[in-house]
C-alpha cells in the first residue's frame, strides 16, 4: 500500500509593515493668542512671517501653516545647529521669545518695509552656548509706487522696540542695522555675548526727532570687537551707547556724523585687563570739506566716559569740523594701569569743551578744554 504524499506548508516569518510614525522636527500650535513653535535636538529650520496684523505664517519641515489672532510667539528650537527667521515687515506689534540650545545657531529678525506707527515689539533671544549669529535688520524704507525719491523711514513714528539678546559662551556675532528711526521712536537694545571672542556691529543712518536709542553691549573674557556707526542724530534725540567688554584685548569703535540742535549723545566704555583700543569719531571724516562745517549744533551735548582697565591701552577721540559755541562736549578717560597712549583732537570753535584725562602716560593732541 502506497502512502500519499502530503504537501507540507512551510512557515516563513516576515516583517510586518507598520504605519509611518515619524514626527516632524518642528511643530507649530496655537493656544489662545500665543503661537508655540517647538523643535527637537536636531538641526531645525523654521521661519515665521507676519502676513498682516496678528496673522503669521510658519514654514518649516512640518510644512506651511497660517495662524491668526497671534500676539505672542514662543519659539523653542532645542539643541542642534538651528536656523530661525522672524519677518515682521507687515507688522511688528508682537511679543516674541526665541530660545535655542547649545549649537551653532543662526537667528534673524527683519523689520521695516510697511512698518507702521505705534507698533511695539518686545523681543527676547537666548541662543545658548556655541558660536551663534544674531541679526536684527531694518529693510529698505518702503517706496511708494511712482515716487521718484524715497522719503519714508523704516519706522515712521512712535514705535517701540525692546530687545534683549543673550548669545551664551562661544565666538558669537551680533549684527544690527536699523537704518532710519522715525520721530518719537524708542529703542532699547541689550546684547550679551558671554565669554569668547565676539563681534558686535550696529549701524543707523538717521535717528529721528525726539527719538531715543539705548544700546548696551556686554562681553565676558575674550577678544571682543565692537563697532557702532550712527549717522545724523536729529533734534531732541537722545542716544546712549554703553560697552562693558570684560577682560581680553578689546576694540571699541564709535562714529557719528553730526548732532542736530538739542541732540544728546552719551558713550560709556568699560574694559577689563588687556590691550584695549577705543576710537571715537564725531563728524564726517570722509568729507574733505568737513573741517569747515558744523558737526555739533547749538545746545547739543556729547558725553564720553571710558575706563580702560589694566593693560597697555590706546584711546583716540577725534572731532572733525566745528562745533557750535553753545554746544557742550565732555570727555573723561581713565587709562588704568599700564603704559597707555591717548590722542585727542577737538576740532575748531569748540564751544564748551571739558573733561579729564587720567592714567594716560603719552598724550597727543590737546586735552579737553585746551587746544
Amino acid at each position: 500500500m502506497m502512502r500519499s504524499k502530503r504537501q507540507r506548508n512551510r512557515f516563513e516569518p516576515t516583517l510586518e509593515t507598520l504605519e509611518n510614525r515619524c514626527t516632524p522636527a518642528i511643530t507649530a500650535t496655537q493656544a489662545g493668542d500665543t503661537l508655540n513653535i517647538q523643535g527637537d535636538a536636531t538641526a531645525d529650520i523654521a521661519s515665521v512671517t507676519a502676513l498682516a496684523n496678528n496673522t503669521f505664517r510658519v514654514i518649516s519641515t512640518a510644512g506651511t501653516q497660517d495662524f491668526s489672532g497671534v500676539r505672542n510667539i514662543q519659539a523653542n528650537l532645542g539643541e542642534g545647529d538651528n536656523v530661525f527667521s522672524l519677518n515682521l515687515r507687515q507688522s511688528a506689534n508682537v511679543t516674541a521669545n526665541i530660545t535655542t540650545g547649545s549649537g551653532a545657531d543662526f537667528v534673524r529678525v527683519r523689520l521695516g518695509g510697511n512698518f507702521r506707527s505705534n507698533d511695539t515689539l518686545n523681543l527676547t533671544v537666548d541662543t545658548g552656548a556655541g558660536s551663534d549669529s544674531f541679526g536684527i535688520v531694518g529693510t529698505d524704507p518702503y517706496q511708494v509706487q511712482g515716487a521718484s525719491t524715497n522719503v519714508y523711514y523704516n519706522f515712521k513714528s512712535r514705535n517701540t522696540i525692546n530687545a534683549t539678546v543673550n548669545l551664551g559662551d562661544g565666538d558669537d556675532a551680533a549684527l544690527s542695522y536699523l537704518s532710519q528711526l522715525g520721530r518719537n521712536d524708542d529703542v532699547t537694545y541689550k546684547v550679551d555675548g558671554g565669554s569668547g571672542s565676539n563681534f558686535y556691529s550696529f549701524a543707523n543712518s538717521v535717528l529721528g526727532q525726539d527719538s531715543n536709542l539705548n544700546y548696551t553691549v556686554t562681553g565676558g573674557s575674550g577678544n571682543d570687537f565692537q563697532t557702532t556707526y550712527l549717522g545724523a542724530l536729529l533734534r531732541n534725540s537722545e542716544t546712549n551707547i554703553e560697552s562693558n567688554l570684560g577682560d581680553g584685548d578689546n576694540t571699541v569703535n564709535l562714529a557719528v556724523t553730526w548732532l542736530d540742535r538739542d541732540a544728546q549723545l552719551s558713550e560709556t566704555v568699560n574694559t577689563g585687563s588687556g590691550a584695549d583700543i577705543m576710537r571715537t569719531w564725531i563728524g564726517d571724516t570722509t568729507d574733505p570739506a568737513a573741517e569747515g562745517r558744523t558737526y555739533i549744533w547749538a545746545d547739543a551735548e556729547v558725553n564720553i566716559n571710558a575706563n580702560l582697565g589694566a593693560g597697555n591701552d590706546i584711546a583716540l577721540v577725534q572731532f572733525v569740523g566745528r562745533n557750535d559755541k553753545n554746544a557742550n562736549v565732555t570727555t573723561n578717560i581713565d587709562g588704568g594701569d599700564g603704559s597707555d597712549l591717548g590722542a585727542f583732537f577737538f576740532g575748531s570753535n569748540r564751544g564748551n569743551t571739558r573733561g579729564r584725562i587720567r592714567n594716560v602716560e603719552d598724550v597727543r593732541g590737546g586735552t579737553p578744554g585746551h587746544k
